[in-house]
C-alpha cells in the first residue's frame, strides 16, 4: 500500500516501502536540484487534496529543478521587438520564423529580416501574429487579427492574404487566427477566437467557415478556439473555450464532453494547446491543467503531479504543447518549461528563468517551443526574446554553486580541483578558500581562512592529496597540509624557497611542487617535510615556471614549464627538446603509455620508443595551446575544457562555444578525473561537468542557402537553382549563409564564380556576401561552400546557374547575318580589286625591267657597304670594351670643359683689356676714369678665371678620388669604434665653423679586417654631402654615424635631420653627375664614389632607408671584405 511519510508546508512526498516516487530524474551531470516552482503555495484544500492523492494511490512529487540546461540567447529588443514571440516555425530551407506582436521576423542564423504590414498587395497583412504553420508545399502560413491569414511564397518573396466573407463584419475585425493545422490532402484549417474554424481548401480563392452550430449544439462558446490538431486518421480535433470537439474525415463534428468519464470541471477551463502523440491527446488549458485524451477509451485524465493545482487563483497556462524527442514533451507555461515522459506524462523536470545565470531560460512566461529538424529545440516568450537549447549537448552542464558554510561556494571561480579516496571533491577557490562536495557535487562543507582552521590564505591554487590520505594545499604562499584536523603551512623553513605554488603532484611517497621558480620535492608521510629543489643532470637548478607533472610506472617524472620539457627523478632531470620549437609546457598527461604535452604552440605526442614529440596542433590547424587541463577518457580520446581530440579519426572538435556565458574563463590546472569518469574543470563563473561517455561527435553536414539574390534593384527567387539575368541587368549580388545555428559565429565560407573568379574567395562570416558587376553575356555557376574550421569545407553546397543574356546586337543569328553581309562585300572588293590588279600588272612589268638594271648597280654598292660594316663590327667590338670607362670620361670631361672653357675666355679677356690700357698709357690718353674701368675689369676677370680653375680642380679631384688608388689604403684589421672616434676627431675642426653637430656612436668589440682608407672616404663624402644640401643656413643639424654589429655584418647608419631627399630623386643620387647643386659647385660624384666604395672594394650595400625627417643611409658591409682583385674589378679599375 501507500503510504505518506513526510509531510511539510513546502513540500509532501508519496513513498511506497520507503522510497520517493518522483516524475523523472535528471541526467546524472550534476546533482537534482529539488526546489519549489515560484509563486507555489499550499491551501488547507490543497493538503486536503494531497493527502487523498496519497491515500488513493496518486503520488505527487516536486518537480527536480534542471539547472544545468542551457539556452542560447538570439536577437535583442531590436531584432525581436520588445523580446516578444508569440509563435516560432523553421522553413524548408531551414531559416527560423519568429511571430511577434509587431511583425514577422526571419533568422538565417545572422541577420535579422522583419516583415510588417504594408498598404497594397505583397506585403503582411497584419502586425500581431498569433500561429504560424509551414504547410507541405513549402509556402508558410500566417494566423493574425482581423480573421487574416497571410501566406507567404518563398519563390515569389510575397505575401498573399485572405479573409472570410461574413455577415458580420464586426466578428471577423475583432477575431484573431490562433491555430494553423494541415491535412494530408492540403487542406488548411485555422482556428479562430470569435469565428469558429477556417477551412482553405486547395485551390479555393477564400476560407469558408466552421461555425458554432456545426461545431457543438450545447457550446455557447465553441467559436473561441485556441487550438488544432490532425492526427494520422485525417480526424481535426478541436480545442475551444468549451471542450475537446472531434471533427471526423468525413465531417461528422462529435462533442467529446458528453461521452461518459470526463471530468466536468476541465469544462469550464479554456483548451489552449493540443498535441497529438499516437494512442492519446495530450490538452493543455487556460488554467495549467494538463489532461490526457485516450483515442481507444475516449476518456480524459488530469496529469494529477500538475503543479498549477496547488496554486489557486494564478494561471499557469499551457500555451503550447512539442514533443521534442523520442521520449519527452516539453510544455511552454506561463512560470516556464516543464519536461515530460511522452509514454506516461510523468514531470520529469522543471526548467525555470534563474536571473543569476546567464545561459538559463529567458524569461517564465513561454508562448512558443519548436524542435527544429537539426535537434535544437527552441523557445520564445514574453519579454524572454528568442532562445535555442541543444539536447545534444546535455554530456556537459556547469554547476553555479550554492550557499552555506560561509559563501565559500556561492558563485564559485574555481582554481584548483581533486578528489579524494573517500570520494570527496575538494575545490579551492580564488578568494574564498575550499568547498568540500561529496561524489554527487553536493556541498557537505568549506574551509575559510582564520585562525579556527589554520587555513592561512583564500586563493587556492592547486590540490593533491598523498597515499597517506593527507591534503596538499598550494597558495601564493607555499604549501598546507589537512590530516584532519587543522592546517599546517610550510614553506621557507621547510625548503621551499618559492613560495608561488603552480602544481602539487603525489606519487611513490614524494610530493612534488611546480614553483613560479623551479620545482621541489620532499618525501611525505611523517609529521613534517624536508623540500629539496629539483636539479638538472648537469647540477644547475631547474628555474622558471613548473607547470606540470606526469609520473611514469617505472619511478620517473615528466615535468614540463616554461623552461620546456624535463624528464628524470628527485635527483634530476633532464631536458626533451621539440622539433617544433615549442618553448612552453602547460599540461601533461600520461595515458596507454603516450605522453600527451600541451604547449604554447599546440599539443604534441611522445610515443613509448621515440625520443622527439610530435605535433598535433599544427596538423590539425588549432591555434595556439590545447587548454593545458588534459584529461583522457576510456575510448583515448585527449580532453580539455576547450578541445576534445580523437586520435582514431585524427579530429578535434571543440566545446560549444557558448560555454565560456556559464563557465567564463577556464583556469590552467583545475580539473580532475572523478572514480566514476566524469570530467570536473574549473572556471571563473562555476565548474564544469563533463561526462565524456555521453559525448558523440557531430557531423557538419550544414546546407548553404541564398537569403538574398539581387540584380539592381530587382530581387530574384531564392529557391530556384538557376538565374535568368536580362541583357540590362549584369549586375548580382549574392548573400548566403549555412543553416547551422550552432556554430553560426565559427564558420569560414568561400565562393567562386566559374568563368570569373579563378580561384575560390574565402570570406568570414561577416562577409558572407559576393557582388559582381558588369558581367558578360553567358553561362556562369555560382557556388559557396562552408567550413566549421575542423570537417573542412563540406559537401553540401550552394550551386546557382546564371544566364546573362546578350543585348540585341550580341544575339547569334544578328552576327551570322552580319558576317553574311560582311563576305558578300569582301567579295565585291575582290573582284573590283582584281580587275585594278591585272591593269596594274603591264604597267609592273616595265618598271621591273627598270628596277633590274638599278639592282644591278645597287648590288655593287650593297657589297661595299657590307665590306664597311664588317670593319665598322669590329671597331664597335674593341669599342664597347671601353664603353664604360668612355662613358665616365665622357662625362668628367664634360663637366671640366665648362669651367675651363669659362676661364679661357676670361684670361684672353683679361688680355685683350690689359692690351687696350697699355696702348692708353703709351700715348698718354690714360685717365683717372679710365685707370678704374681696367682695375674694374681685370678683378672681374681674375675672380671669374679663379671659380673656373677652382671648380675644375674640385672636379678633377672627385675623379682621382673614385678612382680609388689601392695602394693609398692597405688591408688592415681595426676596431669600429676607435676607427669612429678617428673620424670624429678629422671633423671637428670642420664643425667648429658651423652650427652643426656630429654625434657617433658604437659600441666596441666590433673589429673589421677590411680597408679603412675607403670607409673613410665614404664617411667623408656622405658628411660633406649632409653640409652641403642638407641644413638651410638657419638650422642647427643634427648629423650622426652609428654602427652595430649583425651576424658576420656591420650595420653603419649615417643620418641628418635635414630637409631629406625628395622621393623623386632617391632613384638618382648614386648615378654619376647627378646633382641638384651644381650652380654651387657640386659635381655630383659624390654619392656614386660612396656607392663605388661600399660595393666595390668593401663587398656591401647602401641604401636609403625612410624616416620622419631628413635622410638616413644604411651601409651593410661584411666583417671580412672581399680579396683586393674582386673590389678593384667591381670598380672597373
Amino acid at each position: 500500500m501507500f503510504r505518506c511519510v513526510r509531510f511539510q508546508t513546502a513540500r509532501l512526498v508519496c513513498s511506497r516501502a520507503g522510497r520517493e516516487l518522483r516524475g523523472g530524474d535528471l541526467a546524472p551531470l550534476a546533482k537534482p536540484v529539488k526546489a519549489r516552482i515560484p509563486g507555489q503555495q499550499y491551501a488547507p484544500g490543497r493538503i486536503a487534496a494531497l493527502l487523498l492523492s496519497c491515500w488513493l494511490g496518486i503520488a505527487f512529487a516536486e518537480p527536480e529543478v534542471d539547472r544545468t540546461a542551457r539556452f542560447t540567447n538570439v536577437g535583442d529588443a531590436a531584432s525581436i521587438p520588445d523580446g516578444v514571440v508569440t509563435a516560432l516555425a523553421q522553413d524548408a530551407r531551414g531559416l527560423m520564423w519568429i511571430g511577434t506582436t509587431r511583425g514577422l521576423v526571419r533568422f538565417d542564423g545572422y541577420e535579422y529580416k522583419r516583415f510588417v504590414a504594408h498598404a497594397g498587395e505583397g506585403h503582411l497583412g497584419g502586425n500581431l501574429v498569433r500561429s504560424l504553420l509551414l504547410a507541405s508545399d513549402g509556402r508558410l502560413w500566417i494566423g493574425l487579427d482581423s480573421a487574416t491569414v497571410s501566406v507567404y511564397d518563398p519563390v515569389t518573396d510575397r505575401f498573399s492574404n485572405f479573409r472570410p466573407s461574413s455577415n458580420n463584419d464586426s466578428a471577423v475585425a475583432s477575431a484573431s487566427v490562433m491555430a494553423l493545422v494541415e491535412a494530408a490532402d492540403g487542406t488548411i484549417y485555422g482556428g479562430t477566437r470569435g469565428i469558429g474554424v477556417m477551412v482553405f481548401e486547395r485551390g479555393a480563392s477564400a476560407p469558408t467557415l466552421l461555425r458554432e452550430g456545426q461545431i457543438g449544439q450545447q457550446a455557447p462558446r465553441s467559436d473561441l478556439i485556441h487550438a488544432l490538431s490532425i492526427d494520422a486518421n485525417g480526424d481535426l480535433w478541436i480545442g475551444s473555450y468549451a471542450g475537446l470537439r472531434r471533427r471526423r474525415g468525413n465531417g461528422v463534428i462529435e462533442d467529446l464532453w458528453s461521452m461518459p468519464g470526463v471530468l466536468e470541471q476541465v469544462a469550464v477551463d479554456p483548451i489552449f494547446s493540443l498535441l497529438d502523440s499516437g494512442e492519446r491527446l495530450w490538452i493543455g488549458t487556460q488554467g495549467g491543467r494538463l489532461a490526457f485524451f485516450d483515442k481507444a477509451s475516449s476518456k480524459v485524465a488530469l496529469a494529477q503531479d500538475s503543479e498549477v493545482a496547488a496554486r489557486p487563483g494564478m494561471l499557469d497556462t499551457i500555451a503550447d504543447l512539442e514533443r521534442v524527442s523520442d521520449d519527452e514533451v516539453w510544455l511552454a507555461r506561463s512560470s516556464g518549461i516543464e519536461v515530460r515522459d511522452l509514454a506516461t506524462g510523468a514531470l520529469r523536470r522543471w526548467i525555470g528563468h534563474e536571473p543569476e545565470r546567464a545561459s538559463s531560460l529567458g524569461g517564465s512566461d513561454i508562448r512558443a517551443v519548436l524542435r527544429a529538424r537539426d535537434g535544437l529545440i527552441w523557445v520564445g516568450g514574453f519579454g524572454s526574446g528568442v532562445q535555442w537549447h541543444d539536447p545534444a549537448s546535455r554530456w556537459l552542464a556547469v554547476l553555479k554553486g550554492e550557499p552555506g558554510f560561509g559563501g565559500v561556494f556561492a558563485n564559485p571561480n574555481v582554481s584548483a580541483i581533486e578528489q579524494r579516496r573517500s570520494g570527496e571533491i575538494w575545490l579551492g577557490t580564488r578568494g574564498k578558500g575550499i568547498a568540500v562536495l561529496d561524489s554527487q557535487l553536493n556541498l557537505q562543507r568549506g574551509f575559510k581562512p582564520g585562525a579556527e582552521t589554520g587555513l592561512a590564505v583564500a586563493w587556492i591554487t592547486a590540490l593533491t592529496e598523498d597515499e597517506f590520505g593527507a591534503m596538499w594545499i598550494g597558495s601564493r604562499d607555499g604549501v598546507h597540509r589537512y590530516a584532519g584536523e587543522r592546517f599546517e603551512r610550510f614553506g621557507v623553513e621547510a625548503g621551499l624557497t618559492s613560495l608561488s605554488v603552480r602544481r602539487l603532484s603525489a606519487s611513490s611517497g614524494e610530493l612534488w611542487i611546480g614553483t613560479s621558480d623551479g620545482a621541489f620535492v620532499g618525501r611525505v608521510g611523517g609529521q613534517t617535510i624536508a623540500l629539496s629543489r629539483i636539479a638538472q643532470s648537469d647540477g644547475s637548478a631547474l628555474s622558471g615556471e613548473v607547470n606540470a607533472f606526469a609520473h611514469t610506472p617505472d619511478g620517473r617524472t615528466w615535468m614540463g614549464g616554461n623552461a620546456g620539457l624535463y624528464v628524470g627523478t628527485h635527483q634530476g632531470v633532464a631536458p626533451v627538446s621539440f622539433a617544433t620549437g615549442a618553448s612552453t609546457v602547460l599540461g601533461l598527461l600520461l595515458d596507454r603509455g603516450t605522453l600527451w604535452i600541451d604547449t604554447d604552440i599546440g599539443l604534441h605526442r611522445l610515443d613509448a620508443g621515440s625520443s622527439v614529440p610530435v605535433s598535433i596542433g599544427r596538423r590539425l590547424d588549432v591555434d595556439g595551446d590545447f587548454g593545458a587541463n588534459l584529461l583522457a577518457d576510456e575510448q583515448g580520446r585527449i580532453w580539455t575544457h576547450r578541445y576534445i581530440f580523437e586520435p582514431g579519426s585524427d579530429r578535434v572538435y571543440p566545446t560549444p562555444a557558448t560555454l565560456a556565458t556559464d563557465f567564463g574563463t577556464g583556469w590552467f590546472r583545475s580539473y580532475d578525473v572523478l572514480a566514476d569518469g566524469r570530467f570536473l574543470f574549473g572556471g571563473s563563473r562555476g565548474l564544469l561537468v563533463i561526462r565524456p561517455d555521453w559525448f558523440a561527435p557531430e557531423a557538419f553536414e550544414a546546407e548553404v542557402i541564398a537569403t538574398s539574390i539581387q540584380s539592381g534593384e530587382r530581387s530574384l527567387p531564392l529557391t530556384t537553382s538557376s538565374l535568368e539575368l536580362t541583357s540590362s541587368e549584369r549586375n548580382l549580388s549574392v548573400t548566403f549563409a549555412a543553416i547551422d545555428y550552432r556554430r553560426a559565429g565559427t564558420l569560414r565560407y568561400r565562393y567562386r564564380l566559374a568563368g570569373v573568379d579563378a580561384n575560390w574567395v574565402e570570406v568570414p562570416p561577416t562577409q558572407r556576401v559576393a557582388v559582381y558587376r558588369n558581367l558578360a553575356p553567358g553561362n556562369y555557376r555560382f557556388a559557396v561552400q562552408a567550413d566549421d574550421g575542423f570537417h573542412g569545407y563540406g559537401k553540401s553546397a550552394l550551386q546557382l546557374d546564371v544566364t546573362v543574356q546578350p543585348t540585341f546586337w550580341q544575339r547569334g543569328w544578328v552576327q551570322a547575318l552580319a558576317l553574311l553581309a560582311f563576305v558578300g562585300t569582301v567579295a565585291l572588293g575582290v573582284r573590283v580589286r582584281f580587275a585594278l590588279l591585272r591593269q596594274q600588272a603591264l604597267e609592273l612589268e616595265r618598271l621591273v625591267a627598270q628596277r633590274t638594271d638599278q639592282l644591278s648597280q645597287s648590288k655593287l654598292r650593297a657589297e661595299q657597304a657590307l665590306h664597311d660594316l664588317e670593319m665598322a663590327k669590329d671597331h664597335l667590338v674593341q669599342s664597347e670594351k671601353l664603353a664604360s670607362l668612355g662613358r665616365l670620361v665622357a662625362g668628367v670631361a664634360h663637366e671640366i670643359n665648362t669651367p675651363l672653357g669659362v676661364a679661357v675666355t676670361a684670361v684672353s679677356r683679361l688680355g685683350e683689356i690689359n692690351s687696350e690700357a697699355w696702348r692708353a698709357l703709351q700715348e698718354g690718353r690714360m685717365t683717372k676714369g679710365e685707370l678704374k674701368r681696367w682695375q674694374e675689369h681685370a678683378g672681374e676677370g681674375q675672380r671669374l678665371t679663379q671659380q673656373s680653375l677652382d671648380r675644375a680642380s674640385r672636379l678633377v679631384g672627385s675623379f682621382k678620388r673614385m678612382a680609388v688608388d689601392q695602394s693609398s689604403e692597405e688591408r688592415r684589421r681595426f676596431d669600429l669604434a676607435l676607427f669612429l672616434d678617428e673620424v670624429r676627431t678629422t671633423f671637428q675642426p670642420s664643425f667648429r665653423s658651423t652650427p652643426h653637430v656630429l654625434n657617433i656612436d658604437a659600441p666596441s668589440g666590433i673589429v673589421l679586417d677590411s680597408y679603412p682608407g675607403a670607409l673613410f672616404q665614404i664617411f667623408t663624402n656622405l658628411v660633406e654631402n649632409a653640409m652641403k644640401h642638407a641644413f638651410t643656413d638657419d638650422m642647427r643639424g643634427q648629423l650622426s654615424i652609428e654602427g652595430a654589429a649583425s651576424g658576420d655584418e656591420v650595420v653603419i647608419y649615417v643620418s641628418d635631420n635635414g630637409r631629406g631627399i625628395p622621393d623623386g630623386h632617391r632613384a638618382k643620387v648614386f648615378e654619376p653627375f647627378f646633382t641638384t647643386r651644381r650652380d654651387q659647385g657640386g659635381s655630383g660624384l659624390g654619392l656614386h664614389l660612396v656607392h663605388n666604395l661600399t660595393t666595390g672594394v668593401l663587398g656591401g650595400v647602401i641604401d636609403i632607408v625612410s624616416i620622419s625627417q631628413g635622410t638616413r643611409f644604411c651601409l651593410r658591409i661584411p666583417r671580412v671584405a672581399p680579396s683586393a682583385s674582386v673590389g678593384t674589378q667591381a670598380l672597373g679599375v
